[in-house]
């Protein structure tokens, strides 16, 4: 009788671990679109983010937002800004690449949201360094511009690593 009692007792932990086992794995496989959704929302937004900010500061458009030109601002009646310039356009997509942070944070997992803020704090550092230093059109950077770019380089591969991991595609 004991062995019973004993074999059925195995049996219900072994059922909940193998139950607990599935559950985590459904649970990770629901949260993955939206997850891959996020990260590859918030990759792209920095990315756009870099690369307006080089062409910005390249171009010579070193302007806080506040010292912006009046005619950088949205029209107000299509929301679209009115001035061929970089700038604004590397301005919004900091603003955007900051509410894909804020998308990720949602449903991104806790050993990845720190990179990602990681990543923001990186591509805000370079783009400071680009209005201290400014790169070049013919190509040429100033070595302070080279470590940030290096840094933020380093801080990204890390976040798409994690993401690799967190989604099981490593």
């Amino acid at each position: 009788m004991l062995s019973i009692v004993v074999s059925a007792g195995v049996g219900a932990v072994v059922a909940l671990l193998l139950d607990t086992v599935r559950w985590r794995r459904e649970d990770r496989r629901r949260w993955a679109p939206e997850r891959r959704q996020a990260y590859g929302a918030f990759l792209a937004a920095v990315n756009r983010w870099e690369e307006l900010d080089y062409e910005a500061a390249a171009n010579g458009e070193l302007e806080e937002w506040f010292e912006a030109p009046p005619e950088d601002r949205f029209e107000p009646l299509t929301g679209v800004h009115t001035s061929s310039r970089i700038r604004p356009r590397a301005n919004a997509a900091a603003a955007t690449a900051y509410e894909r942070l804020t998308d990720l944070q949602l449903v991104g997992s806790n050993a990845v949201w720190p990179l990602a803020q990681h990543v923001c704090e990186q591509m805000r550092a370079l783009s400071n360094v680009r209005y201290v230093s400014p790169p070049r059109d013919c190509g040429g950077s100033s070595d302070d511009h080279n470590e940030a770019t290096n840094v933020f380089i380093a801080a990204r591969d890390a976040f798409v690593e994690a993401v690799r991991k967190d989604l099981g595609s490593d």
